[in-house]
């Protein structure tokens, strides 16, 4: 039993340390995209994708960057219900 119930704070653990590493990215992305709203189009935009630097315009980064925040939600959603069901 006590056992057990090691594992499963080792678990909890984890998924609270998995689930601020991504909340701090989500926020890192939000803080991103709020500072380059202000700037037009057109404007050049420079993404680290898989260690390769991408030259994009600010009209394609913006949805990119959405869709990226969108999927860090949901992936927190996910470990949040983990959580809940280690606990």
């Amino acid at each position: 039993m006590a056992q057990r119930y090691k594992v499963l704070q080792n678990e909890a653990q984890m998924l609270v340390q998995k689930l601020m590493e991504i909340e701090d990215e989500k926020k890192e992305n939000e803080l991103v995209l709020e500072s380059i709203s202000k700037l037009e189009d057109s404007r050049k935009c420079w993404r680290l994708i898989n260690g390769v630097l991408m030259e994009k315009t600010k009209l394609e980064v913006v949805p990119e960057m959405r869709v990226v925040i969108n999927n860090l939600s949901q992936v927190m959603n996910q470990i949040t219900e983990s959580l809940k069901a280690v606990r």
